[in-house]
């Protein structure tokens, strides 16, 4: 996340030097087009399976850690499995009241019941690799979150070089109040619709 920001910055800085080099923005007009038509192509990308693959494994991750939260760290889910361990435990100690349940009956109602806890586990289970995604969203929402709030509500803090903020933010809009601009951004819609889809 941090690299992604200080990229983004090399960004803002780099078209407020070159600002004056490419004056129509006809130079910054063609590579936002082919950038737009690179990662909304209808066919797919690898830049769009990068993105897919990511989102994918951003999805599971989040969504075993939430459910390793409700099913499993949850006192209340705590509180379930002992009761479902306690006959286990009771017959394991006692082994004559154990002998009176025939053997399928046994795994069926005693012995099924208290490896529940073990199964939830190993079905919501974490690994190192979700740790490392969950953070690195967690970072990058920390470092995007007030910027982009910043920007809805009109309060974006002041960067360190506010000419290429300027610069960046006037080229968005003369991008976008070209009509060629907007004609190639409508092409593009299709493939916004598809990569939705994959997504």
């Amino acid at each position: 996340p941090a690299k992604l920001l200080e990229m983004s910055e090399g960004f803002a800085s780099y078209t407020a030097a070159t600002a004056n080099v490419d004056r129509d923005g006809k130079g910054q007009l063609k590579a936002a087009t082919e950038f737009t038509k690179l990662f909304l192509d209808p066919k797919g990308s690898t830049l769009q399976d990068i993105l897919v693959d990511e989102t994918a494994k951003f999805g599971d991750a989040m969504t075993r850690a939430t459910l390793r939260a409700a099913l499993v760290n949850n006192p209340a889910a705590k509180a379930a499995f002992t009761v479902l361990k306690t006959p286990k435990g009771i017959l394991d100690q006692n082994k004559q009241l154990g002998s009176l349940f025939p053997g399928p009956l046994k795994s069926l109602l005693i012995d099924r019941p208290a490896e529940f806890e073990g199964m939830m586990e190993s079905l919501v289970a974490t690994t190192a690799e979700d740790e490392r995604l969950l953070m690195s969203i967690q970072e990058l929402r920390d470092a995007l979150g007030p910027r982009v709030a910043g920007a809805i509500n009109g309060t974006a803090p002041i960067a360190s070089n506010k000419s290429a903020q300027e610069a960046a933010a006037s080229t968005v809009s003369d991008l976008l109040s070209d009509e060629e601009t907007r004609q190639a951004l409508l092409e593009q819609l299709p493939g916004a619709v598809a990569l939705g889809r994959r997504i």
